[in-house]
């Protein structure tokens, strides 16, 4: 029989669906467990999720945790923009139309090592000499629009395009100018990873 003390609850105000954390701790081994509920990615407000079963220990790597406990995850039913996460709870990419983790049960906590760089959005990108919005032809690109604003990289697919066409500079993946196109959409927001 396993006796569970019932410990820390730890409440992040986020945005609309708060993000919590409840922990529990056997008290016969001293493991520290945890319910996750509305998961997202530190410092940000975008939720999290995985894709493939055997990745959904990342979601509980990136809160400090070994590994969620088999199959407990639970996803929104509707779908939105969130960072998807490998299995050791590493960004793999954006998606733009995926249910979010609304609840995860994660097992034996560990050290948490800080991370080594915050998200950063960057809104309406413009090239800083000419004022022109700015983009790109080819996701292996969209780095380019982050390194032009000193950043290290795009968080992969998380460029949002506006609906409508305009003049616009297309950069190359390290940020410099390839030519300017008529009739394209410019970025609305872009993502990038940027040193803590």
């Amino acid at each position: 029989m396993k006796n569970i003390l019932f410990g820390l609850t730890l409440s992040i105000a986020v945005s609309a669906n708060a993000m919590e954390i409840e922990e529990s701790v056997d008290t016969a081994t001293g493991d520290v467990s945890a319910k996750i509920t509305e998961p997202k990615f530190p410092g940000t407000d975008f939720p999290v999720n995985f894709n493939e079963w055997k990745k959904e220990d990342g979601v509980c790597k990136l809160f400090g945790y070994e590994k969620a406990v088999p199959r407990s995850t639970v996803n929104s039913e509707t779908s939105e923009r969130v960072i998807m996460l490998n299995g050791n709870g590493a960004i793999e990419r954006m998606r733009s139309d995926y249910p979010r983790t609304t609840e995860i049960v994660c097992a034996k906590k560990i050290l948490l090592s800080p991370l080594s760089f915050k998200l950063v959005t960057v809104n309406e990108p413009r090239h800083l000499e000419s004022a022109y919005p700015v983009n790109f032809d080819d996701w292996k690109k969209e780095d380019g629009v982050c390194k032009l604003f000193g950043f290290e990289r795009a968080v992969p697919h998380s460029a949002i395009n506006s609906q409508t066409s305009e003049r616009v500079i297309l950069l190359n993946g390290n940020g410099e100018i390839e030519r300017m196109r008529k009739d394209y959409p410019r970025i609305k927001k872009i993502v990038c990873f940027s040193k803590p």
